[in-house]
């Protein structure tokens, strides 16, 4: 009668353990992009830096912490020796009196409202602001997605979120 009930518990608590692992990930939440600014290729000059402001909504009941964000292309990251855009994420400070960033060129930007990106806790939302320059105006390829890196009760999670529509446009 012990060996049952041991083996019962034993299954329970394996269970359980096996649930909080793999279950509460679905349940942690899911990011999503609410908005997607671009800007006028003729208009953008080498050399020149944009900000783009992307609104990300959070749903979930445990508040991420963010770690990272990166760019892709083609599902390759854009490191620091890419030859066609230098990008730097940064968090919008909402408490700021500031307007919030859609598309701005460098001198319009307040920087001191820009906060790291590690390290930020989301509550339902954020304001991901990316500095990109732009450094061969004859770029023929676009970004495609971005990679949120974050984490949740000690747990470092990645979401590719993909942009409809890149940096650039040719309107």
């Amino acid at each position: 009668m012990y060996k049952v009930i041991g083996v019962l518990l034993v299954v329970l608590v394996m269970s359980l353990g096996i649930y909080s692992l793999f279950g509460s990930a679905e349940k942690e939440g899911k990011f999503t992009i609410s908005s997607v600014p671009t800007f006028n290729k003729e208009d953008w000059q080498e050399g020149t830096t944009i900000y783009f402001g992307y609104k990300i909504d959070w749903e979930g009941d445990t508040r991420p912490t963010l770690t990272n964000v990166e760019v892709k292309r083609n599902g390759m990251k854009i490191g620091s020796n890419d030859q066609q855009f230098s990008i730097t994420p940064y968090v919008f400070d909402e408490k700021s009196s500031s307007n919030l960033i859609g598309v701005l060129s460098e001198q319009f930007v307040d920087r001191d409202t820009l906060m790291p990106v590690n390290g930020h806790m989301v509550d339902d939302h954020f304001y991901l602001v990316l500095s990109v320059e732009l450094l061969d105006s004859s770029v023929n390829t676009d970004v495609d997605t971005l990679e949120i890196t974050y984490k949740i009760n000690n747990s470092t999670n990645t979401v590719e979120l993909p942009l409809e529509k890149g940096f650039i446009t040719n309107e």
